[in-house]
């Protein structure tokens, strides 16, 4: 178990989370608009918006369950990913857009 890990890179994971809640927080907010399920799947995420950099999706999987262990903000549930409770309110905090869409 170990090994599985040993090739996580903080710095990746931080390249990630600088670029993710711009996506993940709009993108919750446009489907919970439609009454639609607002989870994304991981390998879904990496083809819309991550293939250039992370071409490799277990690479690229691994780095974003890691990145949920570190962030209050998201949760990985199987093959998805989503916003927590936190997850939400970091959006209506931070960014910027979302505020009317959420209250």
């Amino acid at each position: 178990m170990a090994g599985e890990n040993q090739d996580i890179d903080g710095g990746t994971i931080e390249k990630i989370w600088a670029t993710l809640p711009t996506q993940i927080c709009h993108r919750h907010r446009t489907l919970a608009r439609n009454q639609k399920p607002t989870d994304w799947n991981i390998e879904e995420l990496r083809k819309e918006y991550y293939n250039g950099g992370y071409r490799d999706p277990e690479y690229f999987r691994r780095h974003i369950v890691e990145l949920a262990n570190r962030r209050p903000e998201l949760q990985i549930e199987g093959d998805d990913l989503r916003l927590t409770p936190q997850g939400i309110e970091y959006c209506i905090a931070n960014i910027p857009g979302v505020l009317d869409d959420f209250r």
